[in-house]
């Protein structure tokens, strides 16, 4: 018997397979399963054209993965799943949590942290021209300008999600620095 863990996120595909954040969440979900923890990916129904494989785990499509959204959480519940892994960063923060509203339906999250914290200061640092120059790259960060810093701790004192886990110390030191509570926040190192 092995525990079932969702890992959810969008963009899990073939094409994106080698790129950051993807190749550390499945880096992550991969070196769970050696470790002999069934794990099942669940990603947008845009990025998994059907039900299949990716990196050796079960793909699955479902409508909704930008966290917190229903549909992953039912899925998981279907597939009996004991613990979902969630890909967040700053911009998840900028809706509201549904999981209040879902009492005890959705099994223990733990937050995917990949994203790097900068300032204003920095981003203004770069100039509007690298900015501008890839605004598919740079809209998150600065949208991810709008959510307060309180806000990361407040939803993780509120166990929604329970815990981090990030890929560095600098990503550790900096949410700590932003009041997250340091025993939250968790280094799993790529592979």
């Amino acid at each position: 018997y092995s525990m079932r863990i969702c890992l959810v996120a969008s963009g899990l595909s073939e094409r994106n397979r080698f790129l950051q954040p993807w190749r550390y969440l499945l880096g992550t979900a991969c070196g769970l399963a050696e470790r002999g923890y069934e794990v099942v990916l669940l990603t947008d129904r845009h990025s998994a054209s059907g039900e299949g494989c990716l990196a050796g785990l079960p793909l699955l499509a479902c409508r909704g993965t930008r966290w917190p959204a229903h549909d992953p959480i039912r899925l998981a519940r279907t597939l009996g799943a004991k613990a979902m892994l969630w890909h967040v960063g700053r911009t998840s923060l900028l809706a509201p949590s549904l999981l209040p509203r879902m009492p005890g339906e959705a099994p223990p999250l733990i937050g995917i942290w990949t994203c790097p914290l900068y300032r204003v200061s920095e981003l203004l640092a770069l100039g509007p021209g690298m900015l501008l120059r890839a605004p598919h790259l740079s809209a998150a960060h600065v949208l991810g300008l709008l959510v307060r810093d309180r806000a990361i701790c407040d939803v993780l004192l509120a166990g929604q999600p329970c815990g981090l886990v990030v890929e560095c110390e600098h990503t550790r030191a900096c949410l700590v620095e932003r009041g997250v509570p340091g025993e939250q926040v968790h280094v799993v190192r790529p592979a």
